[in-house]
């Protein structure tokens, strides 16, 4: 009870200090925090949070474990490990995707899609590696954020993402962005952004992954934590 009233609390602060609340409907994050992490953090992420919530109107809830941590290569700020689907059919993911278009940009993103339709009734994209070669494909991996907004999911209850971040760095926690003073404006010269990195990392979980640190996406889960030792797409460098 208590950790859902300290959740309640951030929540409504991070409102507050970034200048209202999102939309009425909104994307919803669900926060959890392994223990050792810091009020300040936690607010830097409910905000993080509300920030994104400002621009995204999918109903839905998505789940994020956060943890500080000192394991990581010292030239690493933090890194995100989405949930994924596996094997999703294309076909019916751009049938999805049709039935959720509500926005101009949303008609011309799925208007520029691939659509190699096959006698076997699967439609494919074709994947072009470095080489110069490719193959065309009927499934396609999802993060569990963008199976929830077009309700291509199969199941609400894992965990849609882990993030970790470098408690080894010196960090800025200045959210309300006030006028620094000669210390302040020291200390911002040698620390890094919290709540910036924390929103770039949660962009990670929702979708934005990068498709050029491999051309394998791993059967990973992001309840699986330990995975962060082999996989993360969303280490940002220094």
């Amino acid at each position: 009870m208590k950790n859902r009233q300290l959740m309640m609390s951030l929540s409504l602060a991070s409102a507050a200090v970034i200048g209202g609340n999102a939309p009425a409907q909104a994307i919803d994050f669900d926060f959890s925090y392994q223990p050792g992490t810091s009020l300040k953090q936690m607010l830097g992420f409910e905000m993080a949070g509300q920030i994104w919530s400002y621009y995204l109107t999918d109903d839905i809830t998505v789940k994020i474990h956060v943890e500080m941590t000192d394991a990581l290569p010292s030239n690493i700020l933090g890194g995100a490990l989405p949930g994924l689907q596996q094997n999703k059919n294309y076909g019916t993911y751009r049938q999805k995707l049709y039935s959720d278009r509500t926005s101009a940009d949303d008609y011309t993103a799925y208007d520029n899609l691939q659509a190699h339709h096959y006698s076997d009734g699967n439609t494919r994209y074709h994947s072009v590696f470095e080489s110069g070669q490719g193959w065309y494909n009927k499934n396609i991996s999802l993060t569990n954020a963008n199976a929830k907004a077009i309700n291509y999911h199969s199941n609400n209850f894992v965990l849609d993402g882990y993030i970790v971040m470098n408690s080894d760095f010196i960090w800025s926690y200045n959210y309300e962005r006030s006028a620094p003073t000669l210390l302040d404006t020291i200390i911002r010269f040698l620390s890094v952004d919290f709540l910036s990195v924390a929103v770039h990392e949660i962009g990670h979980i929702l979708g934005f992954v990068s498709g050029v640190d491999s051309t394998i996406l791993a059967d990973y889960d992001a309840s699986y934590q330990m995975s962060f030792a082999y996989y993360c797409p969303g280490y940002v460098p220094l």
